[in-house]
C-alpha cells in the first residue's frame, strides 16, 4: 500500500482523469495493490455516492468473485482508510461511500470548466472560452482510470468518460477557431488523426481547413476519412459529413477565419464576410450535446445475444433511421438491457444522446415529453403551444444529426410515434412492459425470465458468492421463487452481500415461504412490491380500469391456468365479454402470461401481490376499495 498513515487531517486531491490517484497536502499517496485502486477509482468516480457491495464485487472481480470477496472489500477499505483523512471512506447501507468536496475530484473541476467555457462561448466570447476549454484540457493526464482491471461498471464508465474527454477536445478547438488561433489546425490534424472513425472529427479538421482557406486539403480529408469508413466499419459517411463536403465542393468561396474576439465582457466575435457552419450537433443554445444515459447497469446476466441484436441494428443508420423496441415484464431487465446497449454504441450518435424514463412522469402528456427531448439541446427554450409545434420544431432540430433517444417504460405506442426518427444516422431505443404495435419498420425484441443457469449465475454475481455443491441447488430454489427475473434475483442477492453470515440455504428457506417472499424482495428503497403496484395503477388509469383490477384481485386465488370461463366466474357480476377483455389487458400489461391454448397463467410473485391487494380491501372493510399500492 505504501509508507504513511495519516494523521486524520490533510487536504485531499483526488484525480481519476488517467492513472487513478490520490494526494494528501499536495504529496501523492502511493497505493501499490491493484485491488485497493480499483477499489479507489471505483469510489472516486461514484461522486460521493454510494457504491453498492454487489456493484463493487462485480467490478474487482468480473468474472468471478472470489468465496473472501466481502472479507477482501473490508481489508481493502481499512488499507484505504489509512491513506485518506480521518472519516473520508464509511461504510453505510450495504456499501461504501468517499466523502468529498467536489472541488477534491479533476473530474468535476474539468466539468464545471467546460461549462464555464460553453457560456462564454454563448457570450461571444471565444477567447476566453478557449482559455477556459484548455484550462480543462490540462486536467486530463491521459486515459481515464488508466492502468485500472476494469469490470463492467467501471469499464463503462471510462467509456464514458472518454466520450466526454472527445466532446471537451472538440468544443475547445471550435472555441480556439472562433478565437482565431494560428495554430488550430495543427490541434484539429491531430484530434482528427487521433480519432479516425470519429465523423465528429473529421468534420472539424475539414472545417478548420476550409476555414483557414485550404479547400483541397479538406476534400482530402473527406476522401481519407470516407475511405476508412467503408474500408474499416462497411458503412458511408453520415449526413453531416457528407453535407460538409458537398458545400465545400460547390462552395464559390471559403470562409473568412473568424477573428478573435475581445476577451472583456460582453465583447462580440467581429462579422465575417461569409459563416460555414460549424460541425456543431446543435447550434442553438451554445451547441450544446446531451450526454444523458444512466450509469450502466452492474449487472446483465444472460442477454448476449439480445444486446448483440440491439447494438447491430442501433449502428446500421446510413441508409436511414433505427427504431429499437424491448419489450418485457416488469423486472424483466429490458432497461438494463436497453442503457447496456446505448451505452455501447453512444459514440456513433456524436450529436447527442437523450434519456427519458417515463416512469417518472406517468401522467406527462405528448407535447411535454417533446419538450423534455427538445430541451436536452436547447435548455432554456420555451414550452411548444401544443403536440403538433412541439413535434414539428423538435423534427427540425434533429433533422440531418446523428441523435440516438431512448425512450424508457413507454406506456403505449401514442407516446413513441412523435419521437420516430425521420433521417439518416438517428435512432430511437424504446422500451416498455407491453409489445409496442404501429412502429413499423422496428426491430422488436422480447426479453424474459432468465434460464436457471444464468439466474444462479446473476445471484452469484450480485450477491458476492461462489456456489458450490448444494449450494447451487439452494440458488436455483431462490431463482424460482423470484421466477427467475433479474430485479427480484438481484434483490435476493442483495441480501447475501449484505450479511456475510447468511446461507444461500437459510435465503432459501426464507423465500419458499410464500407470506415472506415479498417482504424479503426489499431492499431501502427498491422493492417488488412497489414496482408491481406501479403497473396495476397503470392498469387501474386505462379504460375500465377498475373492472381489470377486480379481476386482478380475483385471480389470486387461482395457482395455475385459467381459462375465460373459470375466470368469469370469479367475478359472475362482470359481463364475460368484459371478463374476457381484462384477461387479454393483464397479458398486455404482462401481468398474465397467456397460453397458445387460450388459457392465462399468473406468475407467483405477481399472484403473491394481488393476494396482497386482496387482503388490503378485506382490512379496508367491504365498501372500500383504495388503490393498488
Amino acid at each position: 500500500m505504501g509508507n504513511g498513515v495519516q494523521d486524520g487531517s490533510g487536504t485531499l486531491e483526488l484525480r481519476v482523469l488517467g492513472s487513478p490517484e490520490v494526494r494528501v497536502d499536495g504529496v501523492p499517496v502511493p497505493i501499490r495493490a491493484t485491488k485497493v485502486r480499483a477499489f479507489a477509482a471505483a469510489l472516486m468516480v461514484r461522486l460521493g455516492r454510494t457504491a453498492p457491495v454487489g456493484s463493487l464485487l462485480a467490478d474487482l472481480w468480473p468474472d468471478e468473485p472470489p468465496r473472501s470477496a466481502l472479507a477482501n472489500l473490508r481489508t481493502y477499505a481499512t488499507q484505504l482508510r489509512r491513506v485518506l483523512p480521518a472519516d473520508r471512506l464509511l461504510t453505510v447501507d450495504c456499501g461504501y461511500r468517499l466523502v468529498l468536496d467536489p472541488d477534491e475530484l479533476d473530474l468535476v473541476r474539468s466539468r464545471r470548466l467546460v461549462e464555464a467555457g460553453r457560456a462564454a462561448l454563448r457570450d461571444g466570447r471565444p477567447v476566453l472560452a478557449a482559455q477556459t476549454l484548455g484550462q480543462a484540457r490540462s486536467l486530463w493526464r491521459g486515459r481515464p482510470l488508466d492502468g485500472v482491471a476494469l469490470g463492467p461498471g467501471l469499464e463503462a464508465t471510462q467509456a464514458a468518460l472518454d466520450d466526454e474527454h472527445r466532446v471537451l477536445q472538440e468544443l475547445w478547438i471550435r472555441a480556439a477557431l472562433q478565437a482565431g488561433d494560428d495554430r488550430v489546425v495543427a490541434w484539429a490534424r491531430r484530434y482528427a488523426a487521433a480519432e479516425p472513425l470519429r465523423e465528429s472529427a473529421q468534420a472539424l479538421l475539414m472545417h478548420v481547413q476550409w476555414t483557414a482557406g485550404d479547400s483541397a486539403a479538406a476534400l482530402r480529408t473527406y476522401t481519407a476519412a470516407r475511405r476508412r469508413l467503408i474500408e474499416e466499419l462497411g458503412i458511408e459517411p453520415g449526413p453531416e459529413l457528407r453535407r460538409l463536403h458537398d458545400e465545400i465542393l460547390h462552395g464559390d468561396a471559403a470562409p473568412v477565419r473568424p477573428a478573435a474576439a475581445p476577451a472583456h465582457a460582453g465583447g462580440a466575435p467581429l462579422p465575417t464576410a461569409r459563416s460555414a457552419p460549424l460541425p456543431d450537433a446543435v447550434h442553438h443554445g451554445g451547441g450544446h450535446v446531451p450526454h444523458e444515459l444512466p450509469p450502466a447497469p452492474p449487472f446483465l446476466v444472460g442477454r448476449d445475444d439480445l444486446l448483440a441484436r440491439a447494438t447491430a441494428r442501433l449502428t446500421d443508420v446510413a441508409a436511414g433511421p433505427a427504431v429499437v423496441a424491448v419489450h418485457g415484464p416488469m423486472g424483466a431487465g429490458s432497461s438494463a438491457l436497453a442503457v447496456t446497449a446505448a451505452r455501447a454504441v453512444q459514440d456513433a450518435f456524436p450529436d447527442g444522446v437523450v434519456h427519458v424514463d417515463l416512469a417518472a412522469r406517468p401522467s406527462v402528456g405528448t407535447r411535454e415529453v417533446l419538450d423534455r427531448v427538445f430541451r436536452s439541446f436547447v435548455p432554456d427554450a420555451p414550452a411548444a403551444d401544443c403536440p403538433d409545434e412541439a413535434a414539428a420544431r423538435l423534427r427540425s432540430l434533429l433533422h440531418g444529426r446523428r441523435v440516438l433517444v431512448v425512450l424508457d417504460n413507454a406506456p403505449t405506442a401514442d407516446a413513441v410515434t412523435p419521437l420516430l426518427p425521420t433521417s439518416p444516422g438517428a435512432a430511437l431505443l424504446v422500451t416498455s412492459r407491453p409489445r409496442l404495435v404501429g412502429l413499423d419498420p422496428v426491430t422488436q425484441l422480447g426479453v424474459g425470465p432468465l434460464e436457471t443457469v444464468d439466474a444462479v449465475r446473476l445471484l452469484e454475481r450480485a450477491g458476492g458468492r461462489a456456489f458450490v455443491g448444494a449450494d447451487r441447488a439452494h440458488a436455483a430454489t431462490v431463482a424460482e421463487c423470484c421466477d427467475h427475473l433479474p430485479l427480484a434475483l438481484v434483490l435476493a442477492a442483495g441480501r447475501l452481500a449484505c450479511r456475510p453470515e447468511l446461507t444461500v440455504a437459510g435465503l432459501a428457506e426464507r423465500f419458499v415461504d410464500e407470506s415472506r417472499r415479498l417482504d424479503a424482495l426489499e431492499i431501502g428503497q427498491r422493492a417488488m412490491r412497489g414496482r408491481l403496484g406501479d403497473v396495476v395503477a397503470q392498469v387501474e388509469r386505462t379504460h375500465r380500469g377498475e373492472h381489470v383490477s377486480r379481476l386482478y384481485r380475483a385471480l389470486a386465488a387461482v395457482p395455475g391456468a385459467v381459462s375465460a370461463v373459470q375466470a368469469a366466474a370469479l367475478v359472475p357480476d362482470q359481463e364475460p365479454g368484459l371478463v374476457a377483455d381484462g384477461l387479454e389487458r393483464l397479458a398486455h400489461f404482462r401481468l398474465l402470461d397467456a397460453a397458445p391454448d387460450g388459457t392465462f397463467r399468473m406468475p407467483t410473485l405477481i399472484r403473491l401481490h394481488a393476494r396482497e391487494l386482496v387482503a388490503q380491501t378485506a382490512m379496508a372493510g367491504p365498501h372500500r376499495r383504495g388503490p393498488a399500492t
